[in-house]
């Protein structure tokens, strides 16, 4: 049997430069979740170019706040802070 084959091409560099800025924003969220926590306690926080661009404890809400001041959702680090241990789901549809 084969191998399958990997055909690697190359990433747009536009897409790859958004990838990396999200990452770096991930890491700015991890690094200064104790601070985050503290400061919105059970809210979804949005990141951007690592600095706090909103935060509420609706989801809906977060995303009116990021497309009010022309961030996309999609291309924001956000994640729902709390100390409390919960499984938590989200549905697509809106």
């Amino acid at each position: 049997m084969q191998k399958p084959v990997q055909i690697q091409q190359p990433i747009d560099p536009e897409i790859e430069a958004d990838m990396e800025r999200y990452r770096a924003d991930a890491r700015y969220f991890d690094e200064h979740r104790a601070e985050l926590l503290q400061q919105y306690p059970d809210q979804w926080v949005a990141v951007y170019l690592q600095e706090v661009v909103g935060a509420t404890g609706d989801i809906k809400r977060l995303v009116k706040q990021l497309e009010g001041k022309r961030n996309r959702p999609g291309h924001t680090y956000t994640e729902y802070l709390t100390d409390k241990e919960e499984d938590l789901f989200l549905s697509a549809a809106s």
